[in-house]
């Protein structure tokens, strides 16, 4: 959807509404969209003259090494990543894409900044980012958090207690006040998972308190992982007004939007800029800029990197083949490979309609699971590159039952399964097809259009289900109408993946509650069972206590397969060579640590 630009756009649309007759609400929208496009305006001109006042050299390297820098630490260079899918938008509080949370993630800052190494187990996982303590009740009610004095935004505005109030506020949170402003958190775990909090308030201009109704083993993680926003920016009635205006997004992190940036339907790249006045003097990034360049074809993208025409792009398992197998080696020679399985990568499964119809029947989506060839998945199509998934926990996780195995492919179990619930094959047929009252057992699977990959997962499950008699189409549709068959429960099954977390609240996925409009658990899975255990796990916070309610979750959901889980790919990134201080943290990379050794450029 494009978006509103300059000045001009919003009076244009102030007298079109005015022209028809569209009201206040409309009149106001419009106002609030020009007001914003003002303050952003500001913001550039501010920076410039901030720049002046705070940001120090730009050469030279003794500086950088006393301050403990490797000795070829220097600025410069322009980092270009490839995107395969242009983020939807990158208003902070209702990022929904990995795409939009990397740039999201150089701009925005957090309370608290996670050790990547860790587990994320608690607040001893996590080190001082615009707050630099914490205080947390012994009956784990209430949060305090201490900001940091020298934070401020990238136009010079101070990170005071009234931003995080705000920011809290329009995730849905509740004011001392009782007044509420909610976002649109359909979809958004981080804006479900505040849903606990009973009040937030600034007990001075630089303190906050969060107190939460009832404890949550979530409630520091969700909280000190959430973009803290400027308040004179972002100051909406409604969080989704955001959406209303092009490139809505500042905030206190090493970089910032570039003004010239454009969005709209054929936007193609994203560019941020130093923030020369960064507040964390220790902490000014080495890059001038860095560039999010969307590049559909995956063939392209690995010509590309082959060319230098992106520094970082994502390889496709017969990509890295190619690049091993390389007899001049050239590719590997120019690129760092990084390989792991990262949480937030994620995995793919089939979400079952759960609503009255054949899938209803548990006997039937066992029989489904049954049919999914895993490892054929994992050898022919990810060439090894991937591990098949039992649980909706990550398997390194310690949510996760390493006892609970993925269901075996067989077809004659399946077979069997199909036959209790009543769907015989019919006699004399030429092929196997299962029918049941004298209508046959068919199966569509929705799949992204354009997934290749995922599309070419559906397609194999299909030919194994027709051994047992199941017939299984593919429908392959855009993201936004397939969001729509999904919001409507007008599908038989949906090939999908889920980005993961070291742990997760299983409540916002399995949770009966979650199956309104905008929840989560868009398949309708209801279970008494399954709502208890995701209540108990949601308020135990014994670790201990806590995984074990999760192994008897996922026993609930091996049982009932409300999804049929097929794998978890592994991340395979190629990074330019020329790029130092790249590491691989178990839990992802910082290019904001990332530099171009002197003499590279």
């Amino acid at each position: 959807m494009e978006r509103p630009g300059k000045i001009w756009r919003a009076v244009a649309v102030l007298a079109l509404a005015a022209a028809l007759g569209l009201g206040a609400a409309a009149l106001e929208m419009a106002w609030r969209a020009g007001q914003a496009t003002q303050r952003m305006e500001k913001i550039q001109d501010d920076h410039g003259r901030l720049l002046m006042q705070l940001a120090g050299p730009t050469t030279g390297r003794s500086d950088e090494a006393a301050a403990g820098r490797p000795s070829d630490w220097s600025r410069g260079g322009r980092l270009v990543v490839r995107l395969r899918d242009f983020p939807a938008t990158i208003n902070p509080l209702r990022v929904a894409d990995s795409s939009a949370r990397m740039v999201c993630d150089l701009v925005c800052e957090t309370l608290a900044r996670a050790d990547l190494d860790s587990n994320l187990e608690g607040p001893g996982d996590y080190r001082p980012g615009l707050a630099t303590s914490w205080e947390i009740s012994e009956d784990h009610l209430k949060y305090i958090f201490h900001l940091n004095k020298l934070a401020h935004f990238s136009d010079g505005e101070p990170v005071g207690a009234d931003d995080v109030v705000f920011t809290l506020k329009a995730l849905g949170e509740a004011s001392a006040g009782g007044e509420t402003t909610r976002a649109d958190s359909a979809g958004s775990p981080r804006g479900a998972a505040l849903g606990e909090v009973a009040e937030v308030r600034a007990l001075d201009p630089l303190t906050v308190e969060v107190r939460y109704a009832r404890p949550y083993f979530l409630a520091f993680q969700a909280l000190a992982g959430v973009y803290i926003l400027p308040r004179h920016v972002y100051d909406y009635r409604r969080a989704a007004e955001i959406d209303e205006t092009p490139g809505r997004l500042a905030g206190s992190g090493p970089f910032v939007l570039d003004p010239e940036t454009k969005f709209g339907p054929h936007a193609e790249e994203i560019v941020l800029r130093r923030n020369e006045a960064y507040w964390d003097r220790g902490r000014v990034a080495a890059l001038d800029a860095v560039e999010f360049r969307l590049v559909e074809d995956d063939k392209r993208a690995y010509q590309m990197a082959r060319t230098g025409g992106v520094d970082v792009t994502w390889l496709l398992p017969e990509q890295f083949r190619e690049a091993q197998e390389e007899k001049d080696g050239n590719f590997l020679k120019h690129h760092r490979v990084l390989r792991s399985y990262l949480p937030e990568f994620g995995y793919l499964y089939i979400g079952w309609n759960m609503r009255p119809g054949p899938l209803a029947d548990a006997r039937v989506r066992r029989a489904l699971t049954a049919l999914a060839p895993r490892q054929m998945m994992i050898e022919e199509i990810y060439m090894g590159l991937a591990r098949p998934m039992a649980t909706p926990f990550w398997p390194d996780g310690r949510q996760n039952d390493p006892g609970l195995k993925p269901a075996a492919y067989d077809v004659a179990a399946a077979g069997a399964a199909l036959e209790e619930a009543g769907w015989r094959l019919e006699e004399k047929a030429e092929t196997p097809r299962r029918v049941k009252d004298g209508v046959g057992l068919k199966v569509t699977i929705l799949a992204p259009k354009g997934g290749g990959r995922t599309n070419s997962l559906a397609r194999m499950f299909a030919e194994s289900a027709a051994k047992a008699g199941v017939e299984v189409a593919v429908e392959e549709l855009r993201w936004p109408e397939m969001q729509e068959r999904l919001a409507a429960g007008k599908f038989d099954g949906a090939l999908m993946g889920w980005s993961g977390a070291l742990e997760i609240d299983p409540y916002l996925f399995f949770h009966s509650s979650q199956t309104a409009a905008g929840g989560l658990n868009y398949i309708g899975f209801k279970s008494g069972e399954a709502d208890r255990l995701c209540e108990a796990i949601r308020h135990e916070l014994n670790r201990e206590a806590r995984n074990r309610l999760c192994h008897e979750l996922a026993a609930v959901l091996e049982r009932e397969q409300p999804y049929t889980l097929l794998l978890e790919p592994e991340s395979v990134v190629a990074v330019g060579t020329k790029f130092k201080g790249v590491r691989s943290y178990r839990l992802g990379l910082r290019p904001e640590e990332w530099y171009v050794s002197s003499g590279e450029e």
